[in-house]
């Protein structure tokens, strides 16, 4: 994900319409996915079976009230520095390091009661 924010802006603000395009599928198709994939699998690991709908549901819905300040913050910073791009990518570095010391502080549950 650092290296998608980068080529993502980087691709984005050129202008053009077929850079544009390729950085929207390299982040949709590699980066998402490969993000977006283990996430079900994370979940239901994360809670016992008897609260796993409600936990993984209350994690879920909590990410998505944080992530709609995104947007705000992001116009906010391109608009305080002249219309750049990098607010962006730090933006979404940043939250790429988040998950990434989620992703290392969660600890297998496998044989584990």
């Amino acid at each position: 994900m650092f290296l998608a924010a980068a080529t993502f802006t980087l691709l984005f603000a050129t202008g053009q319409t077929t850079l544009i395009w390729l950085s929207m599928l390299l982040d949709r198709a590699v980066a998402h996915t490969g993000m977006y994939g283990p996430t079900a699998a994370l979940y239901a690991e994360l809670f016992t079976a008897d609260v796993r709908y409600t936990g993984t549901s209350i994690g879920y819905q909590l990410g998505g009230v944080v992530a709609s300040c995104v947007p705000l913050a992001a116009g906010a910073l391109v608009s305080a520095v002249d219309s750049a791009s990098w607010p962006i990518a730090s933006i979404w570095a940043a939250a790429a390091l988040v998950g990434l010391v989620c992703a290392l502080v969660v600890r297998e549950t496998r044989n584990v009661t």
